[in-house]
Order: structure tokens, then sequence, then C-alpha cells
């Protein structure tokens, strides 16, 4: 008999523990039915209002063999918005939000319907939660859509995750989707990040561990006290998850094997002290830097930078130690994100070797651009990494551990990297890195305002001095976001280090803002076009895998051959639905709400 697509739209039928659930407003610890018309359908919503975290319920869905499972989420107010859901048999739950704003509906006008995966749903019922962590958004589920397969569509979608030869993708993710776990975290809630990248063309994962170098002492003790008002909730979490940093990354270490995925502890190099509004009572706390200011950086007038720099070699032994214990948690290796921060500047270890490099030359009144300060800033650095490497060949041998990879996030171009005191070419020659990541930022010395009168090839450091007191900006600057034009042009200098070498370098997809589905496929073709093998993506959790329709084509976008064939339009990954009305009220015509 032939199978026809099952709906859930009435949740007051469907969900199986009614004692959660009311048509009453604003029920602490309830979900609230509401009553709905699109221009497709009729139903009852299942929807959490502000300040309500009600608990998950369990919809059965009775049904036999295998389908493709839709979502159709009522949108809230910000990205944050969110559900999450969990067939049972999962390893973990996967998370939701809503895409970008719509231009022409406001946010209670429309629901978004989008595919989430396709599984044999014999015996099988549905954990449906509000997104952990958003207790204070609007969120409602108007509808599940389960789309009958056959035999043939079901060997296809199988074969398609059983794929090694599309494994092109470098994965990051920072800190934030912790604000999406509460304080009573499951193991598989942590985990799901790691469960959801298995489903893509992920070869490398890297996962910011800066917990590693945080200390959260001063938050444990006001939580302590019973003045968690205090203290964030970003932070309150983090303080959990350091607590259960070992159970969590052995966890993602078991997760990415099993899927054939190289899990890399991620650590952003500059080691800072950070100036208020940014201080340690609401972000991460380094003691290593507060206690070692004799290992700041030093500007070419003698100012202190509030930057350890890596010039002197205790920096990168403490950042040599961090990498080595996230080895003992389960990681295969290390990624150094080197791009956000100035590691070496003018200190007096640089100092002391330009000076036996280039006797009777001031490298201070040198512009950042000058081979000779490049060639010592970038030693420090390759010195750094030549150790880094060392450790970690000496630990695979004494622990009979496989290759342990080092992976380095780098700016546009090799020369905009000397600028930073980053050395690739010498790096990948040396073998001291397996992989790059080609990441959109680049930083450069806006000097001409402060060039020497007499000498214009020359900085003057009086005239730096006060430009730094009186000028427009800083001195140094960066350049970062969403525009690959900038590193289209350095494709060809990494392509061939790479054919030289037996390096893979991967090249950043855009990051700054939320994209349409179509967007992300033309920019990966883009970077095709101009010769790239590899691609990687920035804050791929929280900006990929959580916006369902992004991550579809994200998660893919290692399918290169395939790619300029794949759905590109809007609704090929997401469809909007018109909703027209609510809780008994018509906005078929009009919105009441607008007056707001």
């Amino acid at each position: 008999m032939e199978r026809t697509t099952h709906f859930i739209k009435d949740f007051s039928a469907s969900v199986l523990q009614k004692d959660c659930l009311t048509r009453e407003r604003l029920m602490p610890g309830k979900w609230q039915l509401v009553e709905y018309e699109t221009v497709e359908n009729s139903g009852v919503m299942l929807y959490s209002d502000n300040a309500i975290m009600p608990p998950t319920v369990t919809a059965a869905l009775d049904l036999t063999g295998w389908y493709r499972i839709h979502v159709c989420i009522f949108s809230g107010e910000t990205y944050r918005c969110g559900l999450s859901l969990r067939l049972s048999g999962d390893s973990s739950p996967s998370f939701f939000t809503q895409g970008p704003v719509s231009k022409v509906w406001s946010a209670f006008e429309r629901g978004e319907e989008f595919f989430w995966k396709a599984a044999d749903l014999t015996g099988r019922t549905i954990d449906i939660g509000k997104l952990p962590g958003t207790r204070a958004t609007k969120v409602g589920l108007l509808w599940l859509r389960f789309e009958p397969m056959n035999d043939q569509e079901v060997r296809d979608y199988q074969a398609e995750f059983s794929k090694r030869d599309t494994r092109r993708l470098h994965a990051h993710t920072d800190g934030d989707w912790l604000e999406f776990l509460g304080k009573d975290a499951t193991l598989d809630e942590y985990a799901s990040v790691m469960d959801e990248w298995a489903r893509s063309d992920i070869d490398i994962a890297s996962v910011e561990l800066a917990y590693l170098v945080c200390d959260y002492g001063w938050a444990e003790k006001l939580c302590k006290d019973g003045r968690e008002e205090f203290v964030s909730l970003r932070v309150q979490r983090s303080i959990e998850f350091k607590r259960r940093l070992p159970e969590v990354v052995g966890e993602y270490a078991r997760r990415a094997e099993k899927h054939g995925i190289k899990l890399y502890c991620a650590q952003r190099m500059g080691l800072a002290n950070f100036v208020f509004p940014m201080g340690n009572n609401q972000v991460d706390h380094m003691p290593f830097v507060t206690e070692n200011p004799q290992w700041f950086c030093h500007d070419r007038n003698g100012d202190v930078v509030a930057t350890l720099s890596y010039a002197y070699p205790d920096v990168g032994d403490y950042m040599i130690g961090k990498f080595l214990e996230a080895v003992e948690l389960g990681c295969h290796g290390a990624t150094l994100i080197w791009i956000r921060g100035v590691q070496v500047l003018f200190e007096e270890p640089v100092r002391r070797r330009f000076a036996e490099l280039y006797p009777g030359v001031d490298p201070c009144t040198l512009p950042l651009t000058d081979e000779r300060l490049s060639n010592v800033r970038c030693s420090f650095i390759t010195d750094f990494m030549r150790r880094l490497r060392k450790a970690f060949d000496d630990c695979s041998e004494a622990k009979k551990l496989p290759h342990l990879g080092i992976n380095a996030i780098v700016c546009y171009g090799f020369d905009d990297n000397r600028i930073y005191g980053l050395d690739v070419e010498t790096w990948a020659r040396e073998g001291l890195v397996d992989s790059l990541v080609v990441g959109n930022m680049k930083l450069w010395e806006e000097d001409k305002n402060f060039r020497d009168d007499d000498h214009p090839e020359l900085i003057s450091v009086d005239k730096f001095d006060a430009y730094k007191k009186h000028g427009p900006m800083t001195p140094i600057q960066r350049i970062h976001g969403s525009d690959i034009s900038p590193k289209l042009p350095h494709i060809h200098e990494y392509m061939e280090l790479a054919r030289e070498t037996g390096i893979k370098v991967f090249f950043e997809m855009p990051w700054e803002g939320r994209y349409e589905p179509q967007e992300l496929r033309n920019y990966a073709l883009e970077l095709y076009r101009n010769g790239v093998e590899n691609i990687a993506l920035w804050d791929c959790y929280t900006l990929r895998v959580m916006h369902r329709p992004e991550w579809l084509i994200s998660s893919r976008l290692g399918h290169k051959d395939e790619l300029p064939s794949m759905p590109a339009v809007y609704d090929g990954y997401r469809r909007a639905v018109r909703v027209t009305s609510m809780g008994g009220v018509s906005i078929a015509s009009y919105n009441p709400s607008w007056r707001g």
C-alpha cells in the first residue's frame, strides 16, 4: 500500500504528557496550546512564552519505515529562540533556531519549515523541548511533517553519509554554544555538536577549549556565597563546563573517532589581559597573564601592550603545556588561532636579536612591513612552532599515539601573515604544520600618519607616540568579516605550497552574519573555481548547525563535484509559511500587533 505524508499539526491530541499542557497564558512549567491557521492548514501549536521553561514532552509517532522529517518553527524574536528535538534511540538531541529575519513578514506572521533528517521511525517516539538555556525567549512548534521514502531513496540517503572522499571541511566552534545549555546539561546535550558534525563533510573539528587557560575562582566564590546575579549566565555555564571538561572532551573524542573525524583542541594564541568593560567580572580570567606582566608586549615607543609575547620562551612553554593537556583529554591535535591578536612586537628579546642581525639599525623606526623586522619577529613564533612539533612528536612516541596534527588559522596572504610574525612557508616546508586555514582577516599598520618627514621610509617614534594619543584610530588595524574577494589573489600561493609540501589548506567561508543557503553555495563555488580544494567553517555550531537550512548546505560543501547541481533556491532548504490566524485572532489582512 502506498504511504502518504503524515502530519502532527494538532499537539493537543498527540502529546502524551498532557499535564504539561495548558490553554492559559503564562503558566509556569507548562507548554501553551495555541490554535493557528496558515495559508496551508490549521491546527494547535505547541508554544512557550517568555520566562517559561516547560519540561520535555513526548509525542507518539505510530509510524513504520523510513521517513524524511520536516519541522516547522513559529519564529520568535531573536535567532536564539529555538527548539530541541530527539527521536527515541538517538545518541543526542538536535537543537534548532530560527533563520534570518524576513524582510516581508514580522516575526509572528510566519513559520519556517525545514528538513531535519531521515530515519526509520518504526516504534519510535519524539521528545520535544525548548532550546536549553533560552528561558527568556518565545518559540513554538507549528507542526512536524513526515514524508515517506521508498527503498531506493533510503539507500541513497544512507550512502550519502558513508562517503569519505568528500571530507573537505574544517569546522570550528567557540564557546558561544554553551549559552544554550543549562546548568544541568546532560553529556548527550554537550555531545550534540559532535553528532551533528558526523553527518557532514567535516575532516577536522576544532573545538575551542579556552577553559584550559581560564580560571573562574572569583565567579565560583560569588556563586557559593549566593550572589549568582553578579556572574553572567555564560560564565556560570563555563564553570560547569570546565568542571566536566575531562568527561565531555573524552566523549567528543569517542564520537569523533566513531565517525572518522579528527578532534583538535583550538586556542586563541593571544593571551591578553582584557580591559573594562571586558573585565574578569564577565569574561574569562587568565591568571597566567595577570601574574606575568614582565612578559607583556611593548610598542615601538616603549608602551606596554597587555598581551603576552612569544618572544619569551616561558609563554610558548605554557601554551605547549595546555595543548598537551588537551591531548591527555583525548584530542587528536591542536588548532592554533593566530589571527585574533598580536603575539610579538618590540620587546627586549626582539630588539636584542635584531641588533645581532642588523647592527646599527633601530627596529622601532621600521614599519611592520619591513623585511628585516618581519624576519626577526617571525623567528620567535617559528621557534615556538618547532618546540610544539617536537613536544607532540615526543608525546606520540612515549604514549604510542597516532600522529598528533597541528593546524594553524592564518591571514589572507603570505605577506599579511609575516606582519603578524607568521612564516607559514617555513612552517610547511619544515613539517611544523599538517594543515592551514586561511581565515577572513588581515592586519596592517596605518603608518602614513607617522612617517619620518626627512626619511619617509622610516617611522618617527615621536609622531607615532602623538598619533597613538590623539589620532582618530589605533595605529594597528585589522579587516575581518564576510568578503572572500581579498583572499582570492592569494589562493595560488597557498595551493602551490600545498603541492610542494603535502599540507592541506582550507579556505574560510564568510561568517559574520546569517546567510541564505544559495549565498553559501555560491561562495563555495567561487572558491572552488579559483583552485581551492578544502573549505573551512567558522562558528560551525551556533551559526551553522543550529540554523538547519544553513547547515543543510554548509555540511555538504565538500561535495565539490556535485555542488553546482545542488538545489540552491530559497525553498530548496527552507520554506516560509504565512500565518493567517493565531489564538483565534485573524491577521490575514491586518496584524493588530503592529500597534506596538
